[in-house]
């Protein structure tokens, strides 16, 4: 991901030298802090090249009140188009190519009485040890969508904030368990750590099934930007 990032920036410097239209900026946003570059194309053209990267963790609870943390690394260089419709005005719709999608890895949490509750059956932590996971998306890059405020080549330091989607696609979550040690006999254990896993299917089945419809992902950001 570094290496794309440095090209792409690297991609753009020698033109911006050439024309005296370029700008570098920082900022933040919903996939992390970020650098950028833009380069001024037509009067109401710019390109945009951008890396941003973010270490995710947080904590949520399912239908069930189960309650599982999350936790990923974010790396996503993008590049896109900005329209400016007015010129030099500063509205500015943007599209492009966000390269690289998060992959999160999860992780249960038993409630206080030491059980997890999969697909409406209780299991003690003692029986079936750990339940983990992790979340993908459909694609590995995703085209997205802003709407924003602000031109970063021309006119030394500027502010820009801009609010769209990626469209990631679905979700898919995939569940695991550790050590099913249920049953006090082989045969009874290869029985009930099968109706396990049938039940782990089962509920993971209905946590996928939740996610279909979250196909568009926020995307929200502010950069401050110097424009040679």
């Amino acid at each position: 991901m570094r290496c794309i990032k440095l090209a792409i920036l690297a991609a753009l410097l020698p033109f911006g030298a050439q024309a005296d239209k370029l700008s570098i900026g920082v900022g933040v946003g919903t996939l992390g802090p970020e650098i950028s570059a833009s380069l001024k194309l037509l009067n109401n053209f710019d390109a945009v090249a951008a890396y941003s990267s973010l270490d995710y963790d947080d904590t949520f609870s399912d239908d069930d009140q189960n309650e599982f943390t999350a936790s990923a690394r974010i790396e996503a260089p993008r590049i896109g188009i900005q329209y400016f419709p007015l010129s030099n005005f500063g509205f500015f719709l943007e599209g492009g190519m966000v390269f690289g999608s998060p992959e999160i890895d999860i992780a249960f949490q038993a409630d206080d009485n030491a059980q997890f509750e999969v697909n409406d059956v209780m299991y003690n932590v003692a029986d079936i040890g750990t339940l983990t996971g992790s979340a993908s998306f459909d694609v590995e890059s995703a085209p997205y969508l802003l709407a924003g405020f602000g031109r970063s080549v021309g006119g030394g330091l500027g502010l820009s904030i801009s609010a769209g989607l990626i469209s990631y696609g679905s979700m898919d979550v995939d569940i695991q368990n550790s050590q099913c040690t249920l049953g006090s006999n082989l045969l009874e254990r290869t029985q009930l750590c099968g109706t396990l896993q049938a039940n782990i299917l089962a509920e993971e089945s209905k946590v996928n099934s939740d996610l279909e419809g979250f196909e568009l992902w926020p995307f929200l950001r502010v950069g401050l930007s110097y424009s040679f």
